[in-house]
């Protein structure tokens, strides 16, 4: 129903308040990359979670786990960002941009190439969980804050 709906998308917006939260308190002490670190890992095992949600309050959950994960790993790579943009300026965001497109046109192919390949729909989607539990540490690719002198 709408208000099932409207309820799961509440919880999940809740968790991601109370994630974006923690995430600033960890790291406004300095801990961005233990934050994005563990973002990763709770986005990854999420992902892996989907391959066995077949209920309507395991999907609800899991969508809440995956909204609270998310903005609790992109409160650290935004702040990380910024903090190399305005040392390094727009060279720095274009370099970004453009290794961002090549992740994504590389998930993207083999989800492609996946789909051409796996049998049924269900057998993609685990694929493409699998993928995503995967492609999600590439965020830890980006270089760590480093301290003034």
């Amino acid at each position: 129903t709408f208000g099932s709906v409207g309820a799961i998308s509440a919880v999940g917006s809740i968790g991601a308040m109370v994630a974006t939260w923690l995430a600033g308190l960890r790291g406004d002490t300095g801990k961005d990359r233990s934050v994005l670190r563990l973002g990763a890992i709770l986005i990854s095992s999420v992902n892996i979670l989907r391959i066995w949600s077949n209920t309507p309050i395991s999907i609800a959950a899991i969508t809440a786990g995956y909204q609270s994960s998310l903005a609790y790993m992109q409160n650290a790579w935004t702040s990380t960002y910024y903090y190399h943009a305005k040392r390094k300026g727009a060279q720095y965001i274009v370099s970004m941009e453009i290794a961002c497109d090549f992740a994504y046109a590389f998930v993207w192919g083999l989800l492609f190439a996946l789909s051409l390949n796996l049998g049924s729909l269900p057998q993609f989607f685990n694929a493409a969980f699998i993928v995503a539990s995967i492609a999600v540490f590439g965020v830890l690719l980006i270089s760590p804050q480093r301290k003034s002198i």
